[in-house]
């Protein structure tokens, strides 16, 4: 394999990094038009690269090493939105699920404890996590705007909101019965898009 007349030897350390440096620039340019994230973007050039050199033992690139690269960020880039598809679509299911459900007394009420031990899981959360969280899934901000807002990274948010979100899976699950349970996740669900 070559760049620009140059053979690339990816077995080795120097090779890779050549490899690396020559196009890890191009690909996050073109990813990043393509995702309009830059995390999402960055995540998918590294597992790229990061399987490139778990199978530069055993791979062989006929042709260019730019056109492999290129077709793998794009087949990446595939894989991400059919991920994002997919989690929006059973979203959806869980939703319409729980719509067909009937509003009785009895299932308001649940709702309501269930609403008030959500509350108080919150309040248990550390205050960083907390204030992520209420931006988040209460007050409707994304993870760029809480980012901006709070002075911190969009993984940082990343990881409050799921740190929040599994306290709250964890509580409410010992606490409720399946039906109300169910109720619990779609509220979960519910108030992450508002």
């Amino acid at each position: 394999m070559n760049t620009d007349g140059v053979v690339l030897n990816l077995k080795t350390t120097e090779g890779f990094e050549m490899v690396y440096e020559a196009f890890s620039n191009k690909m996050y340019k073109i990813g990043y038009s393509k995702t309009g994230d830059k995390d999402i973007t960055r995540e998918i050039i590294q597992e790229i690269f990061k399987s490139l050199w778990e199978r530069r033992n055993t791979l062989e690139i006929n042709g260019v090493i730019e056109h492999y690269l290129m077709r793998a960020l794009k087949f990446k880039i595939i894989d991400h939105y059919r991920s994002v598809v997919t989690a929006k679509k059973k979203n959806t299911e869980i939703l319409n699920g729980y719509t067909e459900y009937t509003h009785s007394t009895e299932e308001d009420i649940a709702f309501n404890e269930l609403q008030e031990k959500v509350e108080k899981v919150v309040d248990k959360l550390p205050s960083r996590c907390k204030e992520v969280y209420q931006l988040s899934r209460e007050q409707g901000f994304s993870n760029k705007e809480i980012a901006l807002n709070l002075l911190i990274s969009e993984r940082a948010v990343a990881y409050h909101i799921s740190n929040a979100l599994t306290s709250l899976k964890k509580e409410l699950a010992l606490f409720y019965t399946p039906r109300v349970a169910m109720m619990g996740v779609v509220f979960i669900l519910t108030t992450a898009f508002i």
